[in-house]
């Protein structure tokens, strides 16, 4: 009976770990939109808000990300914002489709700027774990009347992945830093033009 005993316990807490990592992977992972939709709505409500409605504009435009100089010298967070400005980009096109009519100010331009950001790849947490630290950014968003150039609104966005938990994600939680923020980015925009906020593709 001990030896069975003993057994089972031995293969419960494999299974129990695994299930515990499968809960993580799943937590953290980039395509959990149902939590980043929840935790965009809140910040929204924290940001400081536009000086006027969104919905007061007739377009909107979308001008090109742009980053600090000390980010831009460094090559490999310049491709990695490349790949952040395209799923901004992507993100609030359905925003720009169905922007409202009724407004008579004109276009509003949208501009995401990148201030610092860090972002630790799936290879250095499989390698090395949590040793290389967080994985943050720090950016604005500006809304500017394109006519006049007068800023409607300037919005701060930080996000953040501690080193543990991109340990045991693997890197998604890392990955995920670009995500909420891109989510939020849009919730900002969508909110304040009126327009429902929907969950993400991905």
């Amino acid at each position: 009976m001990r030896y069975l005993k003993n057994h089972s316990t031995a293969v419960l807490i494999p299974a129990v770990l695994l299930s515990l990592v499968t809960t993580l992977l799943v937590g953290c992972g980039a395509n959990n939109a149902h939590k980043r939709l929840q935790v965009a709505q809140k910040e929204v409500h924290l940001m400081v808000p536009p000086s006027r409605p969104l919905s007061d504009f007739t377009a909107l435009e979308l001008a090109p990300l742009s980053m600090d100089p000390e980010v831009e010298k460094d090559e490999g967070k310049v491709e990695k914002m490349k790949y952040f400005d395209q799923i901004v980009t992507d993100r609030i096109a359905s925003l720009k489709l169905n922007w409202p009519k009724n407004g008579n100010a004109g276009t509003l331009v949208f501009q995401a700027h990148i201030n610092t950001v860090r972002i630790i790849s799936g290879k250095s947490r499989f390698w090395i774990g949590s040793i290389p630290g967080e994985s943050h950014i720090d950016m604005f968003i500006t809304l500017t009347d394109q006519q006049t150039k007068q800023e409607i609104a300037r919005a701060r966005i930080q996000q953040k992945a501690g080193g543990s938990l991109g340990s045991w994600s693997f890197g998604a939680s890392d990955e995920n830093v670009l995500h909420y923020a891109k989510d939020i980015a849009y919730a900002y925009v969508a909110h304040h033009s009126q327009q429902p906020i929907t969950l993400a593709e991905q």
